[in-house]
């Protein structure tokens, strides 16, 4: 069994065959750049005022916003945190902020103000609909007269919508 001086010493030298083996594939890549820089005559104030160049043209004067999106304004909204409640389920006490998709116990109500709550959080009294008064039937509604359909041409042949151009069988 080896004992821990013996470990420490098989690290070190692996820690040290490690930084030689870095320090070879560094030399190597510098010696690329090296040729490189060669073979097109380029020296390092070439590379330093081409760096400059680039940091200048990446930051303009004038800062211009960009444009806006949807998703951009939901996710800003998402960060700063949930939506104050809207309407609140007066059974289950279940709230919703009016955002994104309805919950099932609101989807198919029409009339959602009964379920408005107010900033403090308590639901806003909404006045009923004025029922008829008491012993008076209200009036029924007057039926609309609606035109009576022209006569059909032909029952074998359905009549159809022409888009304004003529076809061979409407010209015949």
């Amino acid at each position: 069994m080896a004992t821990l001086k013996q470990i420490q010493a098989r690290l070190r030298k692996l820690q040290e065959r490690a930084e030689s083996l870095i320090s070879d594939r560094a030399q190597a890549v510098l010696d690329d750049i090296r040729a490189m820089m060669e073979r097109h005559g380029l020296t390092t104030s070439d590379i330093e005022r081409h760096r400059r160049k680039a940091k200048r043209a990446a930051k303009p004067n004038v800062a211009i916003p960009a444009p806006v999106k949807r998703h951009e304004a939901v996710n800003r909204a998402a960060k700063k945190g949930k939506l104050p409640a809207k309407y609140r389920n007066p059974e289950t006490g279940e709230t919703w902020s009016g955002w994104a998709r309805p919950p099932a116990w609101i989807v198919n109500v029409k009339d959602r103000s009964r379920f408005l709550i107010d900033a403090e959080g308590t639901e806003i009294a909404v006045k009923p609909k004025p029922k008829a008064a008491a012993g008076l039937k209200p009036k029924p509604a007057a039926k609309k007269q609606t035109p009576k359909p022209a006569a059909k041409k032909s029952a074998a042949v359905p009549a159809r919508k022409t888009s304004g151009r003529k076809t061979a069988a409407s010209s015949k």
